[in-house]
């Protein structure tokens, strides 16, 4: 399948020896529906260099995981759109918007959704697009794509969208990238 590149943005962190700069290509499927114009499609990236969060606005949560691996993941309370989001969660923390990947990391996450945010959705790192009249989903940090809890309707066949987890049942919705919500980093 032929991709399209969309957008490329640099991610800048720290690093403890000085700055660490990196870019991250971002491919989409290409587009088929020629009804789909430019703009329906992409993602406006308005300020990507937002302030990291405050102590207040955000929690870090450690849990064991498989095979004694220890996952990280902070909860930030500051709504973003779906790039700023991303960006903070690389520059601020080192990690990227959580990927999915089967039912009981999703009721964690809702766990910690509910525990630690008021917003009726936060922001994961799922994207969705339309190529050759289907809906091709992927994750920011370039995981498999083996799981999904989609709510009914979600995601649609119009345009590119991006992922929130609704805190009142799990359930993922396809929303406009620009929407601003707090969101759920991997670190």
């Amino acid at each position: 399948m032929e991709l399209l590149l969309v957008l490329v943005f640099a991610l800048v962190g720290a690093a403890s020896a000085g700055r660490l700069s990196a870019v991250q290509e971002l491919e989409v499927p290409a587009k088929q529906d020629s009804s789909i114009s430019g703009e329906e499609t992409a993602l406006e990236t308005g300020d990507l260099d937002p302030q990291c969060p405050l102590e207040s606005e955000s929690f870090t949560v450690t849990m064991a995981g498989e095979g004694g691996k220890t996952c990280r993941y902070q909860i930030v309370n500051r709504c973003l759109t779906f790039l700023q989001a991303q960006h903070v969660c690389a520059h601020c923390y080192r990690g990227c918007l959580v990927s999915v990947h089967n039912a009981m990391m999703n009721n964690y996450l809702l766990g910690l959704a509910r525990t630690y945010t008021n917003s009726g959705q936060v922001w994961i790192g799922g994207l969705c697009a339309v190529s050759n009249g289907r809906v091709v989903s992927w994750w920011m940090d370039r995981s498999t794509w083996n799981y999904s809890h989609w709510a009914c309707g979600n995601p649609t066949h119009r345009c590119r969208s991006c992922t929130s987890l609704c805190r009142n049942n799990g359930q993922w919705r396809a929303l406009d990238c620009n929407t601003h919500l707090p969101f759920i980093c991997e670190i």
